[in-house]
C-alpha cells in the first residue's frame, strides 16, 4: 500500500474514516509509543506528517484516543512495530 503524508487529515477530500495506529520501537521514535492518525483513500493511505501523540507508555498514549473508538489487535501480517489499531 502507498502512503501519502499530509499536514491534516481534515484537508483530504472525502475523508470520513480515521484510523488510529499505535507503534512502538520505530527507527525514528525508539522506545516511545507513537499514536498516528491515518485515513484510507483510493489506492493509498493518507497519514498525518506529525504524530497525534507520543508517550513513554502504552497506557499514556491510549489516554489520548477518542472515547468512541474500538481496538483491533495486530494481525500476523502487520509490521512488528504496530501495537494496536483503533477505529
Amino acid at each position: 500500500m502507498n502512503y501519502e503524508l499530509v499536514d491534516d487529515l481534515a484537508d483530504v477530500p472525502g475523508n470520513k474514516l480515521i484510523i488510529y495506529v499505535i507503534t512502538h520501537r520505530t527507527k525514528d521514535w525508539g522506545e516511545k509509543y507513537v499514536l498516528r492518525r491515518q485515513s484510507p483513500g483510493r489506492n493509498m493511505i493518507y497519514m498525518e506528517r506529525e504524530p497525534f501523540a507520543v508517550a513513554d507508555s502504552l497506557v499514556e498514549v491510549q489516554a489520548k484516543l477518542p472515547a468512541d473508538v474500538v481496538r483491533f489487535a495486530p494481525t500476523v501480517n502487520e509490521d512488528p512495530v504496530v501495537v494496536e489499531t483503533w477505529l
